[in-house]
This record gives C-alpha cells, sequence and structure tokens, in this order.
C-alpha cells in the first residue's frame, strides 16, 4: 500500500496547501473590486476598496502580496489601506490568525477544535454558523483546486519510470521479489497520482487507486472535509447531537463503497506500507489506525524530503522525525510501533520524475 498525502502534490510544485488557498480566496476577492464597484460582500467576509480620506498604500500590486499582508487589511485599520476586509467568519478569523502567528494552518484541526468548544457550552447556533462556514470554504476550495490542477496539467509533462521502480521494490529489500499487488491509498482531492499509475502498472500490472476522500468535480465521489479521531476525549460529546456531527469522516465513508474497498484490501493479505506526503496527523486518525494496527500490517515505510536542499539529505534534514511522533500518536501498542515503522535510511528520499513543458 502507497498512502498518498498532500505533501506530493507540493513536491510536484503545486500551491496546494491550506494557506495558498485562502491567500488565493482572498486575492481573488480583491481583484474583484474596481471603482465602479468598490464593495464586495461574501457570507464569510466583506471586502472594500478604500478611495477617500488618508490612505496607506501596500507597495506592490495584488498578486505581488503575501497572506499576511492581506491580514493587515484585516486587523490593523488605523488609517486604513487601500482595501479592507472584514471578517464576518469567526472560523475564518481563526485561520487567518494562524496563518499570521504561525505562517501555516490546517483548516480541518482548527474546525475540529472550534466544534468541542462550542459543543462543551451547547452554543447550537454558533455550530449552526460553523458548518455553514466550512461548508462556503469546502465549495471555494474545490473551485481553487480544480483551478490549480488545469495549471499544473498545461504546464508539466509527467514521467514516471524512477518514482515507478521506487514503489515497487520490496520494502524488506528483497528486490528480487515484486509486490503481487500495489494499492494507492490517495488522500488528495487532485488526481496527481494519476500520472504516474501506467508506468507502476507496467511492473506490478495489479495497480490500483482508491481515492478515499472523494475528488473534485466527481458527483460519484464527492470530496469528504472534515475529522477523524474518533478516540479523541471530546468525541463523546459530540454524538449528543445529530449536528454536531455532520463533519466528522466516518458518517462520509459511509456513503460510498471506497471504504469497504479498501477493508477488502486489507484483509486479503499480509501488505507492507509506503508513506508519501501524508503528515500522518490526527485529522485521518480513524483511518490510519485501521491501516496501521490491522495485524497484517507487517512494515511502515516513511519517503520523506530534504527540508535544506542545500544541504546533506540526512535525518535532521528530513520529516521523519516529526512524522514518527504523529504515527506513534496512531498506535495502540509502541512495541508494535517498533516493530513497524522502519528505520530511517538516506536513499528514503522521494524521487520524482517531472519536467516543465517546452
Amino acid at each position: 500500500m502507497v498512502i498518498i498525502g498532500n505533501g506530493f502534490d507540493l513536491a510536484h510544485k503545486m500551491k496546494t496547501s491550506y494557506k495558498d488557498f485562502i491567500l488565493d480566496f482572498l486575492k481573488e476577492s480583491l481583484q474583484k473590486l474596481t471603482e465602479e464597484k468598490p464593495e464586495l460582500e461574501l457570507s464569510l467576509a466583506k471586502f472594500k476598496k478604500n478611495t477617500i480620506g488618508q490612505i496607506k498604500i501596500l507597495p506592490g500590486n495584488i498578486n505581488e502580496w503575501d497572506i499576511k499582508d492581506l491580514v493587515e487589511f484585516t486587523y490593523n485599520t488605523r488609517p486604513p489601506y487601500q482595501y479592507n476586509i472584514n471578517i464576518k467568519s469567526e472560523f475564518l478569523s481563526n485561520l487567518l490568525k494562524n496563518i499570521r502567528d504561525y505562517n501555516w494552518v490546517d483548516i480541518e484541526n482548527e474546525y475540529y477544535k472550534q466544534l468541542c468548544e462550542y459543543a462543551k457550552e451547547r452554543e447550537d447556533d454558533k455550530i449552526n454558523k460553523l458548518n455553514e462556514d466550512l461548508k462556503e470554504i469546502q465549495k471555494a476550495l474545490v473551485s481553487y483546486l480544480s483551478k490549480e490542477e488545469r495549471r499544473y496539467g498545461n504546464e508539466y509533462t509527467v514521467f514516471g519510470k524512477t518514482f515507478a521502480e521506487q514503489v515497487t521494490q520490496n520494502l524488506n529489500k528483497r528486490k528480487d521479489v515484486l509486490p503481487k499487488s500495489i494499492l494507492f491509498l490517495n488522500f488528495n482531492y487532485t488526481s496527481t497520482i494519476r500520472y504516474y499509475i501506467q508506468k507502476v502498472q507496467e511492473i506490478v500490472p495489479n495497480t490500483k487507486v482508491i481515492n478515499i476522500h472523494g475528488e473534485i468535480n466527481k458527483r460519484n465521489n464527492v470530496i469528504i472535509f472534515g475529522y477523524g479521531d474518533e478516540e479523541d476525549v471530546n468525541f463523546n460529546i459530540l454524538e449528543n447531537n445529530d449536528r454536531y456531527l455532520e463533519f466528522v469522516k466516518t458518517y462520509h465513508y459511509l456513503r460510498n463503497s471506497k471504504y469497504q474497498e479498501l477493508l477488502t484490501f486489507l484483509d486479503s493479505d499480509d501488505y507492507e506500507v509506503m508513506v508519501i506526503g501524508h503528515s500522518c496527523g490526527l485529522s485521518d486518525k480513524t483511518l490510519l489506525s485501521e491501516v496501521f494496527n490491522n495485524e497484517r500490517c507487517k512494515s511502515i515505510k516513511l519517503l520523506t524530503y530534504n527540508t535544506k536542499p542545500d544541504s546533506t539529505f540526512c535525518i535532521e534534514n528530513s520529516d521523519y522525525i516529526t512524522k514518527s511522533y504523529q504515527i506513534g500518536r496512531i498506535f495502540k501498542d509502541k512495541a508494535s510501533l517498533r516493530r513497524k515503522l522502519l528505520p530511517f535510511e538516506e536513499n528514503d528520499i522521494i524521487k520524482l520524475d517531472f519536467l516543465s513543458k517546452p
């Protein structure tokens, strides 16, 4: 099994992080403002172009601005900038504050934290608003990723030979023994992995993909967006009200056959796992626990990347240590973790082969 996460898309120079998405959402909204139509009101925020009085002008144009520049339009209003962003959603406001303070955000984790806070106080009206806001963000995310996939498809030609050889090598180093089958468990909403499947199938014909969290613009496999840690101490509170469970992933897995296809693979034979670009965070803990804690799972290999490209690739310059902590939180038995998680090796760097179109 090869688990594919967002780091796989990022390695292909796709701007698929939540930070990139929110930045694009704000920029696109501001670019719709004109002298004739200086205001734009959406359910999440109101955007305004200021033209009167003392105005602080941010240098450059909108396309050059970073997310932190746009956050200034929201929280610093004296004197006003040329634009003002009035955030109407407490949820979106919290996401922006996370980006401002940490230069990073996880929408699903932040949603769960806010949901639990409201649920403890039984603030049902706030939960209704939170769920509506998440729906709006999900729609905007689908639109953004569709645009990003088109951009990527227009810019790159992908050759999958190197990658195919890397994922088909037996994890226990018996390179003369190919796996009987390969399942790509794709957590991304995009379909970047499709560029590689043909090359992998040339080596291991019985290769398939399960897009476990859905695909953008696919009615028969809509995207699954929400939270997936049912062992969290707060989860019992959520089960007191159906509305609180609206974005719990388990209930979305039941709406098509993808999860059952995964279970069929898990029950069919012993398997090894390779993780590429997935953080193994708590928002997917329920599903990953099913994979990692299964007695048929014999080993887990982390393919990582060099966090300091100008330096020699080593464990300190990889994300192996951080991911080992995340995976450790998923294991119920730490002895099983020590048996299954394979140690870091310097040749475990992700090997992708894609070229810009001429």
